[in-house]
């Protein structure tokens, strides 16, 4: 989790930028998306996180000059779909956040700003609250940073881009723990001697309790790929695997993994923006690229070997938004979802009516507890047309009575019903299509990404 502006190498690599308008995953050098037009984008309802399979990130559309930020979220295995999208509010004007990441012991979301504050931020409001006044040591706020929660001793590190600062936040304070010694790379590492431009960062183990954990972190350099190192060694304070002296990554030493590249050898270029995360305990991590040209951005999604900096696309992030950040959602963000209990209905037109069944879907760990409520209605697009048009579309008045209910799960219920009556007009009009949907649910409370909509044929 992190953000940073990771910078062009060269003249001739902003003229690429400017003039190439398709997004190939997986092409050598830098590639750009389509062209997209920047304007203010509503909010769409922020929904809750599945643990294990959430992502958060901070967003910004693209275009030139300061744009606001927002903070979207998707499913780890399904980028494209968004399923929540909101203004990041609450920021002192001039505010920018660098990065953001859930805290493991108690779910929260923390993001650093550039005027050397800490913040939380509700995920499903996007309202960021400030936790104490600036810090000091200052972070430098032209610089972009490596931001992740450490598991073990719960602090947070923040390492700059820019001039390798090397800091331990308190969460709770929103102080600076201590002011470590500037990342390095170290003595005998490939890449000694070597300027490093840390833009993410990541711990394994990202659970509360646990004893002993991995910094990663993403070396951005300009003039070659990106590659995964480590802040410390491995499984810090244990030995590394294989043997060894234990080096804290509070001694600010890195040690290169491998550069990022598809399996094909392909290298991911540097002059992108880069998120990363690890979920919990898992082998694997996550790692976002967008495009760096203002006019053109297309975020994409990949998995990545953390023992070698291997690659694999998961697929193109939604919402035409540069992605800057992200953070996993960790499992005390688990929220009650509801859905549909199927994708489509169907029911005689003498049989008086259909009842409809809006299911509490199971989550791990269970959330049955938790109330909500929402919307359900009939969606009438077939409103005002005469009962003898056969054109496939039912009819509110002639085929079916609208519903518009407000529907509420009380704490330990999994199921609601809704009944639409059904009428028979009469005419021989062949099979006729209406669908209902789902909507406006309670804060803290999801819609299932496949069950938020239904067609019902008659």
């Amino acid at each position: 989790m992190h953000h940073r502006m990771l910078r062009l190498g060269c003249a001739i690599a902003i003229i690429a930028a400017l003039t190439l308008n398709l997004a190939l995953p997986g092409a050598r050098g830098v590639v750009y998306a389509q062209d997209i037009e920047d304007k203010d984008r509503p909010d769409v309802r922020p929904l809750a996180a599945t643990a294990g399979s959430t992502v958060f990130a901070l967003a910004v559309a693209p275009g030139l000059g300061a744009q606001p930020q927002r903070l979207i979220s998707f499913d780890v295995s399904a980028p494209g779909s968004l399923q929540g999208d909101v203004r990041i509010s609450g920021l002192p004007p001039g505010e920018v956040l660098k990065g953001i990441d859930f805290r493991p012991a108690t779910g929260e979301l923390f993001a650093l700003g550039g005027t050397s504050r800490l913040y939380v931020i509700d995920p499903f409001t996007g309202v960021a609250t400030a936790t104490a006044a600036p810090f000091t040591p200052v972070v430098d706020a032209t610089s972009f940073f490596g931001f992740d929660f450490n598991p073990v001793p719960d602090r947070i590190r923040a390492i700059a881009g820019t001039n390798d600062q090397n800091l331990r936040l308190n969460p709770n304070t929103g102080a600076v723990a201590t002011a470590d010694p500037n990342v390095a790379y170290a003595t005998g590492d490939p890449s000694v001697g070597q300027l490093p431009n840390i833009v993410a960062e990541a711990y394994s183990n990202n659970v509360a309790g646990v004893t002993s954990t991995t910094n990663f972190a993403i070396d951005a350099r300009p003039d070659g790929p990106a590659r995964l190192v480590l802040v410390g060694t491995r499984d810090f304070p244990n030995s590394p695997p294989g043997g060894g002296t234990a080096v804290s990554p509070n001694t600010g030493q890195l040690f290169t993994v491998g550069n990022l590249q598809t399996a094909a050898g392909e290298m991911l270029r540097s002059n992108n923006f880069i998120g990363f995360d690890i979920f919990e305990t898992s082998a694997t991590g996550f790692l976002s690229l967008t495009p760096e040209n203002p006019f053109n951005s297309t975020s994409s999604l990949y998995t990545v070997n953390l023992n070698n900096g291997t690659t694999t696309l998961v697929g193109p992030i939604g919402g035409n938004l540069r992605v800057d950040s992200l953070t996993i959602a960790v499992r005390s963000m688990v929220r009650a979802t509801v859905q549909l209990s199927a994708a489509s209905y169907t029911v005689a037109e003498g049989a008086g009516s259909i009842t409809i069944t809006i299911e509490r879907v199971a989550t791990t760990p269970p959330d049955t507890t938790q109330p909500i409520t929402l919307e359900f209605q009939t969606d009438d697009m077939g409103d005002g047309i005469r009962c003898d048009v056969i054109n496939g579309l039912a009819t509110p008045r002639c085929d079916y009575s609208t519903a518009s209910r407000r529907i509420t799960f009380a704490s330990g219920e999994t199921s609601q019903t809704v009944t639409i009556f059904i009428v028979d007009d009469g005419f021989a009009e062949g099979s006729e299509t209406f669908t209902v949907s789902l909507r406006d649910v309670s804060t803290g409370s999801q819609i299932g990404s496949t069950g938020g909509r239904a067609t019902v044929t008659i």
